[in-house]
């Protein structure tokens, strides 16, 4: 049967009944443009503005301080880069540990981090590529 490619659009013979794509370099183009689609590039990248690994962890984490603080949080940084948590969190007599990491989304839309011990923390905030965060625990939070 013949089908149109839902990437390039052009005429190609189905192998599957389900197929979508007539080529592998129509997927991978396919899975680029979703993957941008769910990760809009920051507004630092457009201004050709880059950071190394360590200054985009201790901005993510400021992000994730002004947050929890706007949550009603009383929010203390780790000193030590080796920390088994990024931050302190205290709320209504209750202290929580905080790890903050970076993320992205699939092209799929599903969330890609990476892998983290979860005893060692509470709280794991996802800072995403926008700037906007994800909160992921088990304990009910404010």
């Amino acid at each position: 049967m013949i089908r149109n490619c839902v990437e390039c659009k052009k005429p190609f013979e189905q192998s599957r009944k389900d197929q979508m794509l007539c080529s592998r370099l129509c997927g991978k183009a396919r899975e680029k443009r979703r993957y941008r689609e769910n990760n809009p590039v920051s507004t630092a990248v457009k201004e050709g503005l880059k950071f190394n690994t360590g200054t985009t962890g201790a901005m993510h984490e400021l992000l994730a301080c002004v947050d929890l603080m706007r949550k009603g949080f009383e929010v203390f940084r780790a000193v030590s880069p080796a920390s088994k948590f990024d931050l302190a969190a205290f709320y209504e007599g209750k202290l929580f540990r905080v790890e903050v990491t970076t993320g992205s989304h699939t092209g799929a839309g599903g969330l890609v981090h990476p892998q983290k011990d979860y005893s060692r923390f509470d709280i794991l905030i996802v800072v995403m590529q926008d700037g906007s965060l994800i909160y992921k625990s088990d304990l009910p939070l404010p």
